[in-house]
């Protein structure tokens, strides 16, 4: 029996000598994670939902090919931010060449994903989680992903810059200036005291 306390890089092991249920969890492992990550990312449900199976179809078919000396974590969470932007592009590519061939007389404005967070899920049902939300949702890309890394994952600015593939400097900076936008945004976005 295989056991959920067992290392990732094990689990790859495992997988690689014919134990077919550490892929399995990896998957329970990773999905809800990878799941929010994605989501935070390009804000639409269906849209995280299909990008983190891709992921995981991608882990699945190049898992042969990953460096057991690597973190598998940090592997993982390069191959779905890969993923998410991929999708985001080819996203905005469609979007923009289908635009004006509607047959519907639906408008532009309809056409545009709904980027609504979900309210049953992150930060739920406190005003300052609100904020906070939105503050980093405002943040540009590169900030973004520093704060999700490092927040909803708890990467350490090491495997954070693996997964980047960027240098550790430019991560933490990244970080700070995120954190200081944050600031920013909370103090003016904050609700007054009557």
């Amino acid at each position: 029996m295989i056991r959920m306390e067992i290392d990732d890089n094990q689990l790859v092991k495992d997988y690689l000598n014919g134990l077919e249920g550490s892929f399995e969890i990896i998957v329970k492992r990773y999905t809800r994670p990878l799941y929010s990550f994605v989501w935070r990312l390009c804000g639409n449900k269906e849209s995280s939902e299909d990008i983190v199976q891709d992921t995981f179809l991608k882990v699945w078919k190049n898992l042969k090919r990953f460096d057991l000396e690597r973190n598998f974590k940090v592997w993982i969470y390069a191959i779905a931010r890969n993923s998410t932007y991929d999708f985001l592009r080819k996203k905005k590519l469609i979007m923009f060449s289908e635009m004006d061939n509607t047959e519907d007389d639906s408008t532009f404005e309809e056409n545009i994903a709904d980027a609504t967070p979900l309210a049953d899920q992150l930060f739920e049902e406190k005003e300052t989680s609100k904020l906070i939300d939105e503050s980093i949702k405002n943040l540009p890309e590169r900030y973004k992903e520093v704060v999700i890394l490092r927040h909803e994952t708890g990467m350490t600015f090491e495997d954070i810059s693996d997964t980047l593939k960027e240098p550790m400097n430019t991560v933490k900076s990244r970080y700070r200036r995120a954190i200081m936008k944050m600031q920013e945004s909370l103090l003016l976005n904050a609700p007054k005291k009557v």
